[in-house]
Formats: structure tokens, sequence, C-alpha cells
């Protein structure tokens, strides 16, 4: 009887059928994915960081039986410097006078605003952190006998090399207090952007 052992024959490797391997590239194919979307993810991120900040704050009226001496700042609070900014008051609605009989200025709409500009400015440039203030009645004038007022701050400006121009708008509104005195507030977004460019009309005191 012989002493060899007997030949078994190897295993065949079983083959990746068409759907198995398929599968194997679709689990290979997740990483990269999820890397894509990771990366398209940060550069919008990137984008929304750069995109220009222009900020308006309004000071409480220093003569207060004229509410439209108070202080307006225009700040970039942005990532790029900005030129050619160019602020503006844009006129809504606004009565004043004998509350009787008042006299009425609005716009051509209830959604639209009249842009009233002082042509003595010249537009500026503004730096990162650089801002510029201005008094309300540096544009309106004087206006002590007013009664309701929704104006708001139109802000133009323009981002350096690519020459993008923007603008912005701040609606407000003018709210009487206990006191009797009147100060500016915030109002709802959403009014029309496209306004009419005035240059500064000849308002007399009341």
């Amino acid at each position: 009887m012989s002493n060899k052992a007997i030949k078994r024959p190897k295993p065949k490797k079983r083959q990746q059928t068409a759907k198995e391997t398929g599968q194997n590239k679709k689990i290979k194919k997740i990483p990269f994915r999820i890397l894509s979307g990771i990366a398209t993810l940060a550069g919008i991120l990137g984008l929304v960081t750069f995109l220009p900040r222009v900020t308006v704050s309004v000071s409480d009226p220093l003569d207060s039986n004229n509410p439209f001496s108070a202080i307006v700042t225009v700040s970039n609070t942005g990532y790029l410097p900005l030129s050619s900014v160019e602020p503006a008051l844009g006129l809504r609605r606004m009565a004043f006078g004998n509350p009787a009989a008042p006299t009425i200025i609005q716009g051509p709409s209830q959604k639209a605003y009249v842009g009233i500009e002082n042509v003595v400015w010249h537009p500026s440039d503004l730096g990162i952190d650089e801002k510029f203030a201005f008094g309300m009645n540096e544009i309106w004038g004087s206006q002590t006998h007013l009664l309701t007022a929704d104006i708001a701050i139109l802000v133009k400006y323009e981002i350096p090399f690519i020459h993008w121009k923007r603008e912005k708008i701040f609606p407000l509104t003018a709210v009487k207090q206990t006191n009797g005195q009147f100060y500016w507030y915030p109002s709802e977004p959403g009014m029309d952007k496209h306004y009419n460019s005035l240059p500064l009309p000849p308002i007399p005191s009341q």
C-alpha cells in the first residue's frame, strides 16, 4: 500500500459576479462623494464669509424738537474694502404739519422709496472696519412738526477690482415716545429695492 498522501484539488477562487463588482464600486465612490460635498460646502461658506457687509446705525436725535437731527453711521464690517460708497435717504411716506390737515409726501407706491441724495457729497471709499457719519438733516433739513415717517437709509457701493455695484436698504420708522420725542427704529424689510434717485430738494423748516 502506498504511503503517499492523496492530493486533493485546490478550491477554485470564487469569481465575483457583475452585481457584486458594481456594489464594491459604489462603496468606493461613497468617500469621494462625501469629500466632494464637504469641499463644496466649505467653498460656499468661504464665499459667504467674504461677501461685503455694510451696516447702518442711527443715533437719538441731537435736537429733541427735530427728529432729523439724528446721526447716521455707515460702517464696513466685512473683509473687503468698498469704493464709491454713497448714502441717500429713501422716502416712502411722511406726514408733518397740522394733524387736522397734514402735509403728506410719499413715494410712487407703498412698496417703493424715492431716493433723495445730497448732490454736494462725493462717493467715499471705505476700508475694512472703516466708517463715516452724517446727519439726516444734511439730506432732508429740519422737520420739527413731524407726525409720521417711513423712510430708509439707502447705501450704494462698489467692490473694487471686479467693479461689482450693489445697494442695500435699511428701513426706518419714526416712533413717538411718551416724552413727546421721536426716535428712529428699524422697520420691517421687504420693500422694493429699486428706487429713483433725486437731488436734494429745498425742504423748508417747520
